[in-house]
């Protein structure tokens, strides 16, 4: 994979307990430039992430020019999955989750579990997630990926996890009036 792709890089709002949805922010960058900036909503502790996410990209005019998508961990809003197996597959590209902190997967279920929404469903997800995708240590951050080699992947995880950061200030900017907390 060649340096100077379009990423489209994305991370969620804070929420407040009792909100139905949560406002989800994409950056499209190229290099340290930004490019776009694309958003909408997906149910909180819900199952439309994936769903809104394809919808986003495939309508967006940077649909053809995305070669990479990062997300802010697995799940949006809360327990909201992504699932990056399927994202991959249906737009033929490379799809990463990085997050600061390992993964505890056992508490990921828990959440699930006390959460009375789909659990069965999700947990199966969350499962076949971890089960399909790579998971790597870099930089300081821990990274699931799937659709891209180790080695490309230090290619890009320094420009995404930036991207994220702002997604992540934008969004937490829009919905509280300033912004608050880190990626």
């Amino acid at each position: 994979m060649k340096s100077g792709i379009r990423i489209l890089s994305i991370d969620d709002s804070p929420f407040r307990k009792g909100e139905k949805r949560d406002l989800v922010i994409g950056i499209v960058s190229r290099g340290s430039t930004i490019e776009g900036v694309l958003s909408f909503y997906v149910e909180i502790d819900g199952s439309d992430a994936t769903d809104k996410i394809l919808k986003k990209v495939k309508e967006s005019r940077f649909s053809r020019e995305i070669k990479l998508i990062a997300i802010n961990g697995v799940t949006l809003a809360g327990l909201n999955i992504v699932d990056i197996k399927r994202l991959s597959e249906i737009l033929g590209i490379p799809i990463i989750a990085i997050t600061r902190r390992k993964p505890n997967k056992k508490a990921m279920e828990n959440a699930i579990k006390n959460s009375g929404k789909d659990i069965k469903k999700k947990i199966s997800l969350l499962r076949e997630i971890n089960r399909l995708s790579k998971n790597i240590y870099l930089n300081n951050l821990y990274i699931q990926y799937i659709g891209i080699s180790k080695s490309d992947l230090g290619k890009f995880v320094g420009e995404a996890y930036q991207m994220l950061r702002l997604a992540h200030i934008i969004a937490s900017g829009v919905v509280k009036g300033e912004s608050r907390g880190r990626v």
